[in-house]
């Protein structure tokens, strides 16, 4: 048997470390800088950009879990509301999340009894697309050929 090339391979692993290292730089700055858009979009009024060939919009994530140890007290509460298709022997938390969120968008508060038990966070994200792949909403706004009005260089009037 022939020795494999032993020096390519951990060549390949240093590479593939500084691939690591460099795609975790880049997640981070992705990051700041979805912040500052969304930001921007947000004091702009615009829903959605095209930019580069991508539409950049953003979208409203809902996460509801179980507060610690408040499980049964959830059930209960679930229960008590007249949810108990939320719970079959177990709490079906994608059902309730559902609920909740159908609630938020229709203007309905989530009842107290209820909430003392679950953790809802609504944590809006920055959603891109290739152009013409998704629907967009109808206001649209291309600063394709207007980089001078990207979010990073636009100042506060």
């Amino acid at each position: 048997m022939t020795q494999p090339d032993l020096a390519r391979y951990s060549s390949l692993l240093d590479t593939e470390d500084q691939l690591d290292a460099d795609l975790k730089k880049l997640k981070l700055e992705k990051d700041v800088l979805a912040k500052a858009i969304m930001d921007w979009m947000s004091e702009a009024t615009v829903q959605n950009v095209t930019v580069g060939g991508r539409t950049l919009y953003v979208r409203s994530q809902l996460f509801v879990s179980i507060k610690a140890g408040m499980k049964p007290q959830a059930i209960r509460a679930l229960r008590a509301l007249g949810l108990k298709e939320f719970v079959t022997p177990q709490l079906v938390l994608p059902s309730v999340k559902a609920w909740i969120k159908e609630r938020m968008e229709q203007g309905q508060e989530i009842p107290s009894r209820l909430t003392k038990y679950l953790k809802i966070v609504e944590q809006p994200q920055l959603g891109a697309s290739k152009s013409g792949k998704e629907a967009a909403p109808k206001q649209s706004v291309d600063l394709t050929e207007h980089s001078d009005q990207s979010p990073a260089n636009s100042e506060e009037t």
